[in-house]
């Protein structure tokens, strides 16, 4: 009696680092098959963004086996096939998001963090070519001596329309000032002349 000896194909897996493109890892590995036998199947698994990316491998109906001499073996074994993976990993370099600091005269009005020239600003050399890093900051100062303090409120990056913030490595972020200053003022008496 011949019994059907066991097989496994797994799919191949890697780990690489973000940088923004589609990443793949392919081929298998097979533990089991019999030496100069051949299995015609395809396995890969690929990503974008860090995190793990389960693969796909052919299934195991679909799995084709063949001796030296190109004979169909696959009826004699017992196929398992398993999907690899492709681990992404964040960026390692930090980025540091610092909320902005300006400086204003005093004309009544609240001035908003949101609305300054420069919001925030952020570590250069970082990002990906592509990746946009999208920051909102609150705070807000009307008055001399208001406390006028900004803070990063959230902040992600996208690439296109998709989030990929995931992919970086953040430090905690900084805040600046809203700084009020007093406005000149000069009242000047009237003058007239008139006959006496």
């Amino acid at each position: 009696t011949i019994n059907k000896r066991d097989v496994t194909f797994t799919g191949k897996s890697d780990t690489k680092t973000y940088n923004g493109q589609e990443q793949e890892v392919t081929g298998y590995d097979a533990t089991g098959l019999v030496e100069e036998q051949v299995a015609t199947l395809e396995a890969s698994a690929k990503g974008t963004a860090a995190g793990e990316h389960t693969g796909t491998i052919t299934d195991k109906a679909a799995v084709v086996i063949k001796d030296a001499e190109g004979n169909v073996t696959t009826g004699n074994y017992n196929i398992t096939t398993v999907a690899g993976k492709l681990t992404i990993t964040a960026i390692t370099t930090p980025i540091t998001i610092t909320a902005g600091s300006q400086e204003y005269t005093y004309d009544g009005t609240a001035h908003q963090a949101s609305a300054m020239t420069t919001p925030a600003t952020y570590t250069e050399g970082v990002l990906i070519a592509g990746d946009n890093l999208v920051i909102d900051v609150n705070g807000s100062a009307t008055n001399v001596g208001d406390e006028g303090t900004t803070s990063v409120a959230s902040y992600k990056v996208m690439r296109g329309d998709t989030d990929v913030t995931n992919s970086y490595t953040f430090n905690p972020s900084e805040t600046g000032k809203i700084t009020i200053n007093k406005r000149d003022v000069t009242f000047t008496g009237k003058s007239d002349t008139k006959t006496y």
